[in-house]
């Protein structure tokens, strides 16, 4: 079955601050010498801090590496704010 007419797989399209990071990300930096996207010189500048020691730019690269650690869960086993399940027979 094909998509529905104006489907945009499921994506909200009122995203425009978004929309337009993306676009100037990968628009080319004219001041550049190789004029690399702006995107490209971030992502060095980036690298080049984490490298200096730079503990906020290593914890990001590390999240986007290879995920955010996941947060543990802890419950003391109590029964408080229990919610009993319901049913309909």
């Amino acid at each position: 079955m094909a998509a529905p007419i104006n489907n945009n797989g499921g994506r909200k399209s009122d995203k425009l601050w978004r929309d337009a990071l993306i676009v100037a990300l990968k628009r080319p930096n004219e001041a550049d010498a190789d004029k690399r996207p702006f995107l490209a010189i971030i992502a060095e500048q980036c690298v080049q801090s984490a490298a200096e020691g730079d503990m906020q730019a290593i914890k990001e690269i590390g999240d986007r590496i290879d995920g955010k650690a996941p947060q543990s869960v802890t419950h003391d086993g109590s029964l408080s704010g229990y919610v009993p399940v319901l049913t309909d027979v």
